[in-house]
């Protein structure tokens, strides 16, 4: 919108009320839309006003629904996520409005580059919650970025804004579908398949580009900059960018796992990118762990390794990374799941992990074990090695093989050289990660050594 029509409607309307609230302020306008702050008693909202112009460019009915979808929400709360209360039209000045919770927070765009690392994994924990809730609803939101959000002055409580152009998931609507489809989104933000408009109306494509999105934001908040800043100026070069180049997410500031999950999230591949990425991955908390396991994680994840800069990444440095990428955070989410497992059985020792990446294999390896110190085990150990090969562009090919075996005072009790395959198909590392650890009990009871 303009900065004078938005002048002009802010003049017209200061004072006007609707649905009893009284505008009093303007609070700032967007491309469609002038927010004013109103109050009704002592009771403050934020109220959304459209563009009667642009209303009408787009159609008049159009809007309106997009407005009523807005309101499937009100009555409903998600502690991230900004509370609708009300909205609809106004006949007498022909407005079509949105009443929401009013938020002093500051936008998360004014001050990303100033959040401190130890509250980066909070604040993706909360935008997810948030974006899981409007799934759960049966929605997607489609225009996640750090502009609507936003930060309390402590760092520590996100909102998610803006439920402008929320999508109804899998339903067939004059609104968004045709010939003609736009993106209705910021392109910035979009992942290949949206920006194409090659997305799948499913659950779990609409779960793809919230995931990218959720990247995105992460990514801005690592590097302190925005995604493909560079490019975002010239439209030609920013599709050829969000279609070819390979974020580079680069920060020694933050735990790998959240370098890794801002990578997985940015896969240009949907299937592979919700293959790579559950939910459950932004439930981690990144900043509990011990030193010990910080350092176990670390050596667990490897470093992130750009072939090349982000502006001049080539076809093959583009694959070779992705490769290492996508492995690499395979190996963490069967790490993570292993662990769980074998830490509800008190009677085993604590367990070491680390990881290595085998270039030729293109593959991320686990190497997992455990040494009885006391009891008459004592000098006893177990250790497995986990081969993990996820295809990068295709989820439907991956493979997990297990090499095991015992040990007595450091030596091997067996010489086994024989790889087991324990998975061959789809890759889903909830499901795979599940069978490798029902695996490894299995062969930890079947082959207990006799003290």
């Amino acid at each position: 919108m303009d900065p004078t029509l938005a002048k002009a409607m802010t003049k017209e309307l200061k004072g006007y009320k609707l649905q009893g609230w009284k505008l009093e302020k303007y609070l700032g306008h967007g491309y469609s839309a002038v927010v004013f702050r109103a109050t009704k008693g002592k009771d403050r909202a934020a109220i959304k006003v459209f563009d009667r112009a642009l209303v009408e460019k787009f159609g008049y009915e159009n809007q309106l629904e997009r407005v009523k979808r807005e309101l499937i929400l009100v009555g409903k709360h998600h502690p991230n996520l900004v509370r609708i209360l009300g909205g609809g039209e106004d006949k007498s000045k022909r407005l079509l409005y949105v009443i929401m919770e009013y938020i002093a927070d500051p936008p998360l765009s004014k001050i990303f580059k100033k959040v401190p690392p130890r509250n980066i994994g909070p604040i993706i924990r909360q935008l997810a919650g948030a974006s899981k809730f409007l799934e759960d609803e049966g929605t997607a939101h489609r225009d996640i970025k750090v502009d609507n959000m936003a930060l309390s002055k402590d760092f520590k409580h996100v909102t998610l804004l803006d439920l402008g152009v929320l999508r109804p998931i899998a339903e067939q609507s004059h609104v968004t579908d045709g010939d003609w489809k736009p993106v209705i989104a910021t392109k910035q933000y979009c992942p290949p398949e949206y920006l194409y408009r090659k997305e799948e109306d499913t659950p779990e494509g609409w779960r793809a580009i919230t995931f990218y999105q959720i990247g995105g934001v992460l990514y801005d908040l690592i590097n302190r900059r925005r995604l493909f800043e560079k490019e975002a100026s010239v439209e030609a070069e920013l599709y050829d960018a969000i279609r070819t180049l390979v974020p580079s997410v680069k920060s020694s500031r933050v735990p790998p796992e959240l370098r890794l999950l801002a990578s997985a999230c940015l896969q240009k591949d949907p299937r592979m990118r919700i293959a790579m990425v559950q939910w459950a991955s932004f439930e981690y908390d990144f900043e509990a762990l011990s030193s010990d396991e910080k350092a176990a994680r670390s050596d667990l994840l490897g470093k992130l390794r750009a072939a090349s800069t982000l502006g001049n990444t080539s076809p093959t440095a583009s694959t070779e990374y992705e490769t290492r990428t996508v492995n690499e955070y395979a190996v963490q989410e069967l790490a993570n799941k292993v662990l769980f497992e074998l830490r509800a059985f008190p009677e085993l020792p604590p367990i070491d992990t680390k990881t290595s990446y085998e270039a030729n294999a293109k593959s991320g390896i686990l190497h997992l074990g455990f040494t009885f110190g006391v009891g008459a085990l004592k000098g006893f150990g177990f250790y497995a090695d986990v081969k993990v090969l996820v295809d990068p562009r295709n989820s439907e090919r991956s493979s997990v093989s297990l090499l095991h075996g015992w040990t007595s005072q450091g030596q091997k009790l067996t010489d086994n050289n024989v790889e087991e395959l324990v998975h061959s198909g789809p890759w889903a590392s909830a499901a795979v990660g599940d069978k490798l650890a029902k695996r490894m009990l299995q062969v930890i009871g079947s082959t207990w050594p006799a003290p």
